[in-house]
Parts: C-alpha cells; structure tokens; sequence
C-alpha cells in the first residue's frame, strides 16, 4: 500500500467515522430536552406518551431503513447512497429546527400553523432518523470496500466506538445548546456539519467499483419495513401488559412468512435468504441479538440503582453508567485491533467470560458500593462490551459474497436494535411483576393509636430498609440476568469464523 493510498484509507474512514458519530447522537441527544420540547408546545405532562414518539419514532425509522439502505448500497454506488442519506438527515434536521416557525412571515398566503404541534417534530425526527439509520450499514459497506479483509477488523471497530462515542455524547451535547441557545439550535447545526461531512465524503472517498445495477425489490422492501416496525412496536407495548403487543407480534410473523415464501427462490431479494445458509453469519446475528439484550438490561439497571438504592440522583446515575459508556470506545478499537491479527474466538470468548464474572460482581451490589471497586468493575464491563463490537460486524460481512454486504451490514445492525428493543421490554414488563412480589408483605409504616414517636420512626426506618432491600434484590436478579445472555453468547462465538 502507497502512502496516498494510506492517507485516503485513512481520511475516508475519519469521514465515515463522523457521519456515524452525529447519526448516533442524535439518537440520544432529545432524552435531555424533552421537557424543553414539550413546553415549547405546551403539552402538559399527561401528554408525555406523545412526546416519548419524538425517541420511539427515531428509534422505528433508524431500524427499519438499516437492511433496506444496506441492500441499495449493493445494487447501486454506495458513494451515492451514503450521500443521499445524509441530505436525508439534514433535510430532517432542518425540519424538526424549524419547530415552531410562523410560516406567515415567510409565506404570507400561509395560514397554517402545522409546525407548531408534537406531530410535526416527530414526522422530521422520523424522516430525520431514515437518513441517520441508513449511514450504519453503508458504512460498513464502504469500509469492507476500502480496507481488505485482513486490516478491516480496526476500521469497524473505529466505526463501531463512532457510533457509541454519539450516544454517550447526546445527551451532554443536548444539554449544553439547550443551555447556551434553545433545543432547536441542536438540529439547526446538524446543518454545516452534515454539509462538511458531504464535501469530505464527495471528495475523498472513490466510488464503489462493484455496484450492480438490479431491479429494486420495492414489496420486499416494503414487506421487511413494515415487518420491522411491527415487531419493534410489538416490543415497545409489553410492558403494558397490553393486547396490542400479541396483535402486533402475530402482524409481524405474518408479513415475516410472506416476504420468505415470495422470496425463497429470488435471489435479487432485498434481503437474500442464501446469507442464512452460512453457519457464521448466523452465528454473528444470534450473538449481536444476546448482546443487545444483556447491554440495554446494565444500561438502565444501573441508573435506576443508583438513583433508588444507592440514594443518588440523575447526575449520579449518569456518571455512573458514564463509566461504563466510555470504556467501551477504547473497547471497540481494541477488539478492531485484534480481529485484524488473530482468530475471532481467541480474545472473544475470554472477553465473554470477564464480562459475564463483572455482571455477577454487578449482582452483588448494595447500598455499601463504592469506588474503586464501583469503577474498576464498570470499566471492565465497558470494555469488554466494546470488544465484540468490531469481531461481530467481520463475522458477518466477512462472510457474505462480496455483492451482498450491504445487506449483510443492514441486517446485523438490526439484531443488535432488536436484541436491545427486546431487552428493555422484556426487562420492563418481568420487573415490574417482580418487584410487586417483592414487596408483598412490606406493610406501610402508618402511624397507631397511642403509639410513641420513637416507635414510629424505627418502624418507619425498618420500611425503608425493606423496601431498599426489595430494590437491591430485584436489581440484582436483573444483573444476573444479563449475566446468564451474556454467558450464553459464548455458544455462537463457538461457529464464528473470521472469513470462509
């Protein structure tokens, strides 16, 4: 390889590495200014279902799109596809900053308002998250391009420690605009930055020299969306105990069995099923799907420790997992590092078997827990969560036929944002009838007739004690959980292989 050669590598990756790291971040950057937006529009705080689709919403277009956007970017000059994604994203950008705009003064024959409503924020964060969500998978697309198979474990890696640097990131970046200007100004400066990341791209990065041109499967393509948003609101109403999530569950299994009768045969699917006759690939998406789960269960468990058992606030609880969050980029990086030179198995499964012992040390938590214990088991967590990120993403592409790892990109993205929508759910709905059980028999501390202070106030302290006690076990069943699907990803790390 020359040095020009090299220094392209190089500057197409940081250039990759940028689009993913401001499409994640803005996946995470409305958690902090929520409220901000909900005054804006004055909702009050029973409306707060609304205003959770401005999250829930992003979340449905970022999933959908990642199979479909990894598929195009094989049939047609990933280069371009890319770039359309991102004018995707910033053409939602500016629509979710103009929030609020009286149109009136630009368009005087205007008199419609419908930019001041919860609706049209989450119509632009929707049509905003379908450019965002699109970026991942062709990403990794153009880096299996650009790098050859035995130095492309670091450049995924990189991408992937992009990806979770944005999420850590969107919250705090949200916070400090909204602070310095209002929550819209967040979105208008998605603005230069998506335009500067569209002129590096442009300019730096070659096009693709095994683009096809196929016909597009638009009712496979259709079928898989609607397929994913199904099962993904599926996902989101279990904790409600609610019918809508069998309803939607049986829709999802429905157009899932349709799209694999109409497409056992079509190898110009927009999902080719031959991908799953590789004992890796699957190997790769079963164990993406583990990840996902054990990750979102640690990521709100511990929060919810520390602003409950360990008598903390938001900021605590988010320092806390701040830890964590972080240790995973260098993580990525490491794991990228190590999928160039060894074999997959050698330093993931170890990694596993660390993560799974920090998780049962997790499980053991109290009110006493402090550092450095508290940091060193949370760092070492992160990184090992961040380690498998890079391993995972070559298991899969690596092991596709070159004209189908946009699609292969797609659909292991997807596993891990299905692995996690399952994760939350299920950890939702399980916690909340295990809690109650908990507490069964904890009787209320009220005051008795003729009983003395001092006897109120022990009996009021013996309550708390109670219930920290009933907090402290429930998230340690939740840690053992997550400890028990992380164990479990050892068994289809076993079949994964680096390449064919």
């Amino acid at each position: 390889m020359n040095q020009t050669s090299k220094k392209i590598r190089l500057l197409s990756l940081f250039s990759l590495s940028l689009g993913i790291f401001f499409a994640a971040d803005d996946q995470t950057v409305v958690v902090t200014v929520l409220p901000e937006i909900m005054n804006d529009l004055s909702l009050n705080v029973t409306d707060i279902d609304k205003a959770a689709w401005t999250i829930t919403g992003y979340l449905l277009g970022y999933v959908s799109i990642m199979p479909i956007a990894g598929r195009l970017s094989d049939m047609l000059n990933k280069k371009n596809i890319y770039l359309g994604a991102l004018i995707l994203f910033i053409v939602g950008s500016i629509g979710t900053g103009m929030t609020n705009l009286n149109l009136e003064q630009i368009l005087p024959t205007s008199n419609s308002n419908w930019t001041h409503s919860i609706t049209w924020v989450i119509a632009t964060r929707i049509f905003q998250a379908i450019g965002a969500g699109a970026l991942i998978p062709i990403s990794i697309a153009m880096v299996s391009d650009i790098f050859s198979t035995d130095e492309s474990g670091l450049a995924y890696g990189i991408l992937g420690a992009s990806a979770e640097a944005g999420a850590i990131v969107g919250p705090i970046w949200g916070a400090v605009i909204n602070h310095i200007w209002d929550w819209k100004t967040i979105f208008w400066l998605n603005v230069p930055v998506g335009i500067g990341i569209i002129i590096l791209v442009y300019f730096i990065i070659p096009k693709s020299s095994n683009s096809k041109k196929e016909t597009f499967d638009a009712v496979g393509a259709v079928l898989v969306s609607f397929a994913i948003i199904s099962f993904t609101y599926a996902f989101s109403k279990i904790s409600n105990s609610n019918i809508m999530f069998f309803i939607w569950c049986l829709i999802g299994i429905v157009v899932t069995l349709v799209f694999y009768f109409i497409n056992r045969t079509n190898k110009k699917a927009i999902i080719p099923l031959d991908m799953f006759k590789n004992k890796t690939f699957i190997s790769a998406n079963i164990a993406h799907f583990c990840y996902g789960i054990s990750l979102i269960i640690v990521m709100v468990t511990i929060p919810l420790m520390a602003n409950s058992v360990l008598s903390g606030d938001s900021l605590t609880g988010g320092l806390m997992l701040t830890r964590l969050t972080v240790a995973m980029v260098p993580g990525a990086i490491l794991g990228g590092y190590l999928s160039n030179k060894y074999d997959l198995r050698i330093f993931c499964i170890p990694s596993l078997l660390i993560g799974t012992f920090t998780l049962l040390l997790f499980s053991q938590w109290d009110n006493t827990i402090s550092d450095p214990y508290m940091s060193i088991q949370l760092i070492s967590c992160g990184l090992t969560f961040g380690v498998l990120i890079a391993p995972i993403t070559v298991a899969a592409v690596n092991n596709t036929k070159v004209e189908f790892r946009g699609a292969a990109a797609g659909i292991i993205t997807t596993s891990r944002f299905f692995g996690m929508a399952i994760g939350m759910a299920g950890l939702t709905a399980w916690g909340a009838d295990r809690f109650q059980h908990l507490i069964t028999g904890i009787a209320l501390p009220l005051p008795k007739t003729g009983e003395s202070s001092a006897n109120f106030l022990e009996r009021t302290k013996n309550f708390e004690l109670d219930l920290i006690y009933a907090g402290t076990e429930l998230f340690s069943n939740f840690f053992l959980i997550a400890a028990a699907i992380y164990f479990f990803t050892i068994l289809p790390f076993l079949f994964v292989r680096k390449q064919p």
